[in-house]
């Protein structure tokens, strides 16, 4: 995939593990319908998740990162899988020093 950027930017880690967007004023705004689908740039996955709360038919994260994908679905699974305490440890949300225990 020739492109410029990917000549001038290192895409082999996350850069972006939260995003600092207000997800509540990006949900007003998009009106999210059911039986519709949407598209979200991936970066750290907080929007796409916010946006699939809503209940729409799917939701498309796309990202030029492949590591940006692989924290969503990381985060994805931790919303499914994990207690919420354990989701804000992995997450980097509260202190912990069971990480890999939760992962």
């Amino acid at each position: 995939m020739p492109s410029e950027i990917l000549n001038k930017a290192d895409f082999s880690f996350i850069r972006y593990a939260q995003c600092w967007e207000d997800a509540d004023i990006l949900l007003e705004a998009l009106n999210i319908q059911p039986e519709r689908t949407y598209l979200s740039i991936a970066s750290a996955g907080d929007n796409a998740l916010a946006m699939l709360s809503k209940g729409p038919e799917r939701v498309i994260a796309l990202d030029i990162n492949p590591a940006q994908i692989a924290c969503v679905e990381l985060r994805a699974a931790a919303y499914r899988e994990l207690l919420h305490s354990e989701l804000l440890e992995i997450m980097g949300s509260k202190p912990s020093r069971r990480r890999q225990t939760c992962y």
